[in-house]
């Protein structure tokens, strides 16, 4: 993947996690600023997207491997997916630890 395309995911995948947890102020504060315009600028382009920001991401509770999650999904099912994307947080955690504990590995927080 080129670096141009690194970014254009990065900057989707950021948006869709700000969905997630109800919009870019949360996020932001969930990330440690005070509100969510270093999110947006992240997201618009105007910042770039760090390792280190990706990594805070990640370390959210229930969004482990949130970055990367994208290119494995392409092997889930459209029903799978279907369900998963209607489900809250706190849901989708409680199916991946499921899945973790089928596969004896750490449980999420």
């Amino acid at each position: 993947m080129s670096e141009t395309d690194t970014n254009t995911t990065r900057q989707q995948r950021l948006e869709e996690l700000a969905e997630a947890v109800g919009g870019k102020a949360p996020l932001g504060r969930m990330l440690g600023y005070r509100d969510g315009a270093f999110v947006s600028q992240m997201i618009s382009g105007l910042r770039p997207i760090t390792e280190k920001t990706v990594a805070a991401c990640e370390a959210l509770p229930g969004y482990a491997g949130w970055f990367s999650r994208h290119e494995k999904n392409q092997s889930l099912s459209p029903e799978l997916l279907s369900f998963l994307s209607k489900q809250d947080t706190n849901e989708i955690k409680r199916v991946e630890n499921t899945i973790r504990t089928m596969l004896g590995l750490p449980l999420l927080k």
